[in-house]
């Protein structure tokens, strides 16, 4: 499981198609409507939503 932004999924589901190893690999979303909102926040504040990959 990962866990990201929405603005992030397609990158990451475009890296993981390219770089895994099997033919047909599991990639899916789910969208989080709700939740602890101090866990969402650090999801947000560890993720970023910043144009550059973290290196």
């Amino acid at each position: 499981m990962i866990k990201t932004l929405t603005s992030k999924v397609d990158n990451i589901s475009e890296f993981v198609r390219q770089n895994h190893p099997y033919d047909c690999v599991e990639v899916i979303s789910s969208k989080i409507d709700n939740g602890n909102p101090p866990y969402l926040k650090w999801i947000s504040d560890i993720v970023g939503d910043k144009s550059e990959p973290a290196k």
